[in-house]
């Protein structure tokens, strides 16, 4: 408004603006100067924050272990979306993950992905190892042809163990897990290797000392 009484609406440049600051989250006042004249204007800041998270490739999220797995994130991104309605996808990190427990098998675990104060979870399954085959390896027989009342003698005998995680693994064949060898009477027969639940038949036979 002017001295003779005419007024006239002016467009808010920035360089008309003072006091104005969107550094942190507050409720000021700012300044509007327009021909050496001044007015104040109340203005609020919130702080941007993340109001949801949503798991990215879901599918691809690895939730199938076994016990003893230390836990992985192929494919694990999130999506963060801010109450400013902008979005920023973050990779999964350890310290962003709560209640993964691999040292017992369970099929109705649950873990937290957890960022910016939000949550969201995934339903994960852990497996127990055991062992799916067992074989002699070739290179690593044992004794099976014996004399009347000679003593098992499994020495050098190295069986190849599958597990059902894929891996392998080489142990020595014990007499503690043999089963129906003996060499009290002459005979042909199989004895059985158990191991981890699973056995295998070994052909072997019992002689009489000829003189």
């Amino acid at each position: 408004t002017y001295n003779n009484g005419k007024t006239e609406d002016v467009v808010i440049t920035n360089a008309m603006v003072s006091n104005f600051s969107t550094t942190s989250a507050k409720n000021a006042v700012l300044t509007i100067t327009y021909e050496g004249k001044t007015c104040s204007q109340e203005y609020s800041v919130t702080a941007i924050v993340v109001s949801s998270i949503e798991l990215l490739n879901r599918a691809e999220f690895k939730t199938a272990y076994y016990t003893g797995d230390a836990i992985t994130y192929p494919c694990g991104q999130i999506k963060a979306t801010y109450n400013n309605g902008t979005t920023q996808t973050v990779n999964i990190t350890e310290t962003m993950v709560t209640g993964f427990d691999s040292l017992s098998a369970g099929e109705d675990k649950v873990l937290t992905i957890s960022y910016g104060g939000k949550t969201t979870t995934v339903a994960y399954t852990i497996t127990d190892i055991v062992a799916t085959s067992i074989s002699i390896l070739p290179e690593n027989q044992f004794k099976t042809i014996y004399f009347v009342g000679e003593l098992l003698d499994t020495t050098g005998g190295k069986l190849n163990v599958e597990y059902n995680n894929g891996n392998t693994e080489v142990v020595d064949i014990l007499p503690s897990m043999v089963i129906g060898f003996d060499s009290q009477f002459e005979r042909s027969g199989n004895l059985t290797i158990a191991w981890g639940g699973i056995s295998i038949n070994v052909p072997y036979t019992v002689t009489i000392v000829k003189v």
